[in-house]
């Protein structure tokens, strides 16, 4: 009798402790291209090569923030680690890529965290192959704007309000956003014939962040190529382009809130409509 019931007294704490175990949830970002900073978009002739200015914006729908650590520092890279937040308060973190150092932008940037494409539209609305595409772009991932203060988990103050060398990242609902006049937002276009395109934004391109959801992270809008050898830019513009992003107003949780405009799909969905 003494042996049965200490058995059934360990296997109900196995049990227990199963359960708790099982609880844990890992509360992931899920980041996502809006595809509406796609529309803010130029053709320039810099230095003799046609390109195509785009503005990009990357947002976070998911239930947990991307949170990014500088770790050991190899030159001008470090190991990043990115952190994962679990509903228990407990964490754990992993291996996500690198930071390294930009002249152009005077700090650290998170490598691959955008790519750039332009793509065929076949028939309709199919999708065709890649015509021209830039390299993939890196940012300095911050809180600059609220995008959605619906979502569960929404810190109304932002966590991410600074760039550095240590710790970058994306709050649920915020939306980080880099410019068309800044360094590597452009796609080389010498040698693309006029036409309707598809221009493609694909954010974590490498998968070097764990997300929720691996299949939203693409948005395309139809541009158009032709009708003139694109603006010289403005000698002044892009300059400095480090002052620029430093002065970049920090986002407010009272912003006006961005809604679809009759939605056919979810949002990171390559056909998930503009918003205004």
């Amino acid at each position: 009798m003494t042996i049965k019931t200490h058995a059934i007294v360990l296997a109900a704490l196995s049990a227990t402790l199963g359960g708790q175990a099982a609880a844990q949830t890992d509360l992931l970002p899920d980041i996502f291209v809006e595809p509406s900073y796609l529309y803010d978009n130029q053709i320039t002739v810099e230095g003799g090569v046609r390109y195509l200015r785009l503005s990009n914006g990357t947002a976070n729908i998911g239930l947990g923030k991307l949170y990014l650590r500088g770790g050991e520092i190899n030159g001008d890279t470090r190991t990043v680690y990115q952190r994962v937040y679990r509903d228990d308060g407990s964490s754990w973190e992993r291996e996500a890529g690198q930071f390294t150092h930009h002249s152009n932008h005077g700090h650290m940037h998170f490598d691959d965290w955008a790519a750039y494409r332009l793509r065929e539209i076949v028939g309709q609305d199919g999708v065709g192959d890649i015509v021209a595409e830039g390299f993939k772009t890196s940012f300095c991932i911050i809180d600059l704007g609220v995008y959605d203060s619906s979502l569960p988990n929404f810190n109304p103050n932002g966590e991410f309000r600074s760039c550095n060398s240590t710790i970058q990242g994306l709050s649920v609902g915020w939306v980080d956003i880099y410019s068309k006049g800044l360094s590597g937002q452009v796609i080389p276009i010498d040698g693309v014939p006029d036409g309707e395109y598809w221009l493609e934004s694909e954010v974590d391109p490498d998968n070097h962040v764990l997300e929720s959801d691996e299949d939203n992270n693409i948005s395309r809008v139809r541009v158009v190529i032709g009708g003139g050898g694109g603006l010289e830019p403005d000698a002044f513009e892009p300059n400095e382009t480090r002052a620029e992003t430093a002065g970049r107003a920090e986002g407010r949780a009272q912003q006006p809130k961005l809604r679809p405009l009759q939605p056919a799909a979810g949002p990171g969905r390559p056909d998930h409509p503009r918003r205004l």
